[in-house]
């Protein structure tokens, strides 16, 4: 069974209008969002255009700066200057950063403008199960789950992927599922006698068709999205893995569908 992501973006959408229609967003001045660029990178300017047609949908106005020669400091010192300006709701940091980019100190000075769920205050309320705003990548992975009912509790659930924006946020969402949870990453060893024991396999562990073996009883959840030298897209699970399993996420069309829309939905709340 084929987990699409694109499936389920009407649902969401229907979820965003209802906010979207409660708050009376369309009734007020735009809401400003600020994307901050520590490095010039392809990937994020091929993505500006579709990011930017989806927000303006919902009132969201967003404005890129680049700041690729500020040294740390200066860094910190801006986004201390943007949080105490009215006119900006949200901010974000742009990933990859830019070399001797502290990007864990930068997060730090977010506050209550961290519309993607990693700053400290969102990150303290995800650990203690209590409402905050959620990494959009690792909300994607749970809105799959939960609207095609895979039920995690009591399974045995792999995580490969450690990182601050996707890995390290679905430890307590998934633990919230009662899932018995295992770790991995790209320095486990032995990581293929872990997928083999596993019920689910969830990898956002950044690196082209890591994962080659499943079983046919597995459901597997591919966060990654990487282009080859052939043009060819891939994710982080390979095909062959993907073919054998009871049920996957495509790439593309899986959890990269679901993530804009749900960064909306962080910024609509937030609001």
């Amino acid at each position: 069974m084929i987990l699409s992501g694109k499936d389920l973006v009407v649902q969401l959408k229907e979820e965003l209008n209802v906010i979207f229609l409660e708050k009376k967003i369309g009734e007020s001045k735009p809401i400003n969002i600020v994307v901050i660029h520590t490095l010039k990178d392809e990937a994020s300017q091929a993505y500006k255009n579709t990011r930017d047609k989806l927000m303006g949908n919902y009132n969201i106005q967003v404005q890129d700066i680049y700041l690729d020669n500020l040294p740390n400091r200066e860094l910190l010192n801006y986004l201390q200057n943007l949080n105490q300006d009215p006119y900006v709701a949200g901010i974000m940091i742009n990933r990859p950063v830019g070399k001797g980019v502290d990007y864990n100190e930068l997060i730090t000075t977010l506050g209550k403008k961290d519309i993607e769920g990693v700053g400290l205050i969102n990150t303290a309320l995800l650990t203690i199960s209590k409402k905050g705003l959620i990494p959009p990548t690792s909300n994607a992975v749970i809105y799959i789950l939960d609207k095609y009912n895979i039920d995690l509790s009591g399974k045995n659930v792999l995580l490969i992927g450690r990182s601050h924006n996707v890995g390290k946020p679905l430890i307590p969402l998934l633990l919230e599922r009662n899932a018995t949870l295992t770790i991995a990453h790209s320095k486990t060893q032995n990581i293929s006698s872990l997928i083999a024991n596993a019920d689910v396999v969830i990898s956002a562990v950044g690196k082209p068709n890591f994962v080659k073996e499943s079983h046919s009883k597995q459901i597997l959840i591919d966060v990654g999205f990487h282009y080859l030298s052939d043009g060819t897209i891939v994710g982080d699970i390979s095909k062959e893995a993907k073919e054998r399993a009871l049920s996957y996420t495509p790439v593309p069309n899986g959890v990269g569908s679901l993530t804009t829309y749900l960064l909306i939905k962080n910024i609509l709340e937030n609001v």
